[in-house]
């Protein structure tokens, strides 16, 4: 059973992983081939039916990556088209398990990258992650602040 804010009332949901360490965040290069080829993204993928986002995650990190990790809250969402037909991506903060985990086993990717947060909207991303970098950039940016006021 899911809670009401992990489940999948859209049948084009996507999810999507942000994964920090101090001021940079993951992404990963897309294997050549398909619409998204060569793009720079963040990891996750496709809810499927029956599973929640949070759980969609899980596995989809797992597909892709060959790690644990554990889901947080949601950074941001939003609204795209894909060939023509409209999906929403959600994007959470996570965590590796372990949290220093370096190691991926890529299946869907070439390369990973730690990417500096002011950095990130110069690298060729999906629509779909453009849309949500800036509410997700922001969101960081405020934590970074009161995490640093707190330690003052």
């Amino acid at each position: 059973m899911h809670d009401a804010s992990d489940t999948n009332s859209d049948s084009n949901c996507s999810v999507a992983a942000v994964i920090v360490r101090d001021r940079t965040v993951l992404l990963a290069l897309r294997l050549p081939g398909g619409s998204i080829g060569g793009l720079w993204e963040f990891p996750g993928g496709k809810v499927d039916e029956e599973e929640g986002e949070k759980q969609a995650l899980v596995r989809e990190l797992g597909e892709e990556l060959g790690v644990r990790a554990t889901v947080h809250e949601l950074m941001a969402s939003g609204r795209f088209a894909h060939r023509g037909v409209p999906f929403r991506l959600s994007a959470y903060r996570v965590q590796l398990q372990p949290p220093d985990a370096t190691r991926f086993t890529l299946s869907e990717h070439s390369e990973t990258r730690w990417v500096a947060w002011d950095d990130v909207s110069s690298y060729a991303m999906p629509e779909s992650d453009r849309t949500v970098w800036p509410a997700i950039l922001s969101r960081l940016r405020e934590q970074a602040e009161t995490t640093h006021s707190s330690a003052d």
